[in-house]
């Protein structure tokens, strides 16, 4: 392991958080929040043209 964390891992970890905390609160369901995760995740690790 090289020990550098990828520009994009900060709003990866806050959508992965925010998912969790609202099928918790039963505001999304699991489905719905892992979807809206991977998109924002997907969203940071596009590459810039």
């Amino acid at each position: 392991m090289c020990g550098r964390v990828h520009a994009a891992y900060p709003q990866i970890s806050q959508a992965l958080g925010e998912a969790i905390v609202s099928v918790l609160l039963g505001r999304d369901s699991p489905e719905k929040a892992l979807r809206s995760c991977a998109d924002k995740a997907n969203a940071g690790l596009l590459i810039p043209r």
